[in-house]
């Protein structure tokens, strides 16, 4: 027995267009954050608290990460308010991806700044069940 029909699907899909976009933004950020940069930087030595890496390396480390983070937050900040349905898996993606692009970010300094994100890190502990809750409230109250 057939649950859902391919058109009940097509047509969620079709009326949620945005909130799918938003969702898979977020995710396409994540996966590139920690499949790319995280791997890029330990090969470099970014996480290594004893080397500072050469100026030539951070330029490129920053390049690959900056305009990333600034398009995501200028994306999120234009489309987060549009969205209707899938809060609940978009604001704590959101909040993750914005906290680790942050972090990896300053890691063109060096692997000494990973010391400043442990005692920051209690601030995304907290706001995620909050935002998590947040969305589950709003996906709730959203009508089709």
């Amino acid at each position: 027995m057939i649950i859902f029909s391919t058109s009940k699907i097509k047509s969620i899909v079709l009326n949620h267009k945005l909130n799918f976009l938003v969702l898979c933004v977020s995710l396409f950020v994540g996966l590139y954050l920690f499949f790319f940069i995280v791997p890029y930087a330990n090969k470099k030595g970014f996480f290594n608290e004893n080397e500072t890496p050469t100026n030539e390396e951070a330029i490129k480390y920053s390049l690959l990460c900056i305009p990333i983070l600034i398009g995501y937050i200028l994306f999120v900040a234009i489309f987060v308010r549009k969205t209707t349905f899938l809060r609940s898996f978009n604001y704590p993606l959101i909040l993750v991806n914005i906290y680790f692009g942050f972090w990896f970010s300053l890691l063109a300094e060096g692997g000494a700044i990973l010391w400043l994100m442990i005692p920051t890190l209690i601030f995304l502990i907290i706001a995620l069940p909050i935002s998590l809750y947040k969305g589950i409230k709003k996906d709730s109250e959203y009508k089709s």
